[in-house]
């Protein structure tokens, strides 16, 4: 045998081991894509059933009258609106205990 043939026969072999490890690496690939196509497809699916159940269950009248069997609410009365700002409550800093008063945000202000 001529050393051009060896070279030649090394080359056939080591290119034939390429091409059988690529063609596996590329098999398992479209096994991983074809697995994952699935796994997307399955959400997507849940996606659509938890759409569908949000609409149902947000439907504004399912709402309204779970509010009136749940909630107690009653339209406010006349003496409940104020109509100038002069009528609101005025709330003292007691009612607040973390929050605080006018007064020491002036001197925390001050220089």
């Amino acid at each position: 045998m001529t050393r051009s043939m060896i070279v030649w026969l090394v080359l056939t072999v080591a290119a034939g081991t390429g091409l059988f490890v690529v063609k596996h690496a590329v098999q398992d690939l479209e096994e991983q894509l074809a697995r994952l196509d699935g796994e997307i497809r399955r959400d997507q699916e849940a996606i659509h059933v938890l759409n569908a159940e949000w609409s149902y269950l947000t439907r504004p009248a399912r709402l309204s009258e779970l509010a009136a069997r749940h909630l107690d609410l009653k339209p406010p009365g006349p003496g409940q609106t104020a109509t100038s700002v002069e009528r609101l409550p005025l709330l003292h800093p007691a009612a607040y205990p973390g929050a605080p008063s006018a007064a020491g945000r002036a001197i925390e202000a001050a220089p």
